[in-house]
């Protein structure tokens, strides 16, 4: 297993990916995250030869919106479990999450890390040990 979980987080509003990079830390789980502001950034990111053990991605973005860059990931032979997160409720979202090819879901919160931390293991990301 690698000494730390490496991360893509992906949103075109600021506040959201540093949010999820706060709680990340506070979970004081060794991590790496890079971030990207958009699908077009991630994809330009995520190439053959990816670091990432998962994306955590917006739906709702400019240029292209997180369904289309999973497609995208997705037709390039990119495995790595990209888990959706979003406003939306679950229940409008999660059919169209699965056909892009996405992973699981998070709905949107202030406290989203129970959540996340959920659906990494569920998609079969294996969680470094916490550091202390």
């Amino acid at each position: 297993m690698k000494p730390f979980l490496h991360l893509l987080v992906v949103d075109d509003v600021t506040f959201f990916r540093e949010l999820l990079v706060v709680q990340l830390k506070e979970a004081n789980l060794p991590i790496k995250v890079d971030k990207a502001s958009n699908g077009e950034e991630a994809i330009e990111k995520v190439g053959p030869d990816h670091p990432y053990d998962a994306i955590l991605m917006n739906i709702q973005m400019p240029l292209i919106d997180g369904l289309e860059a999973t497609r995208i990931l997705r037709r390039r032979g990119i495995k790595v479990p990209i888990i959706p997160w979003s406003a939306h409720s679950k229940l409008f979202m999660m059919e169209k999450c699965e056909e892009a090819g996405m992973n699981d879901y998070i709905e949107m919160s202030i406290n989203v890390m129970d959540d996340m931390l959920r659906s990494l293991k569920q998609v079969g990301v294996p969680l470094p040990g916490p550091t202390s």
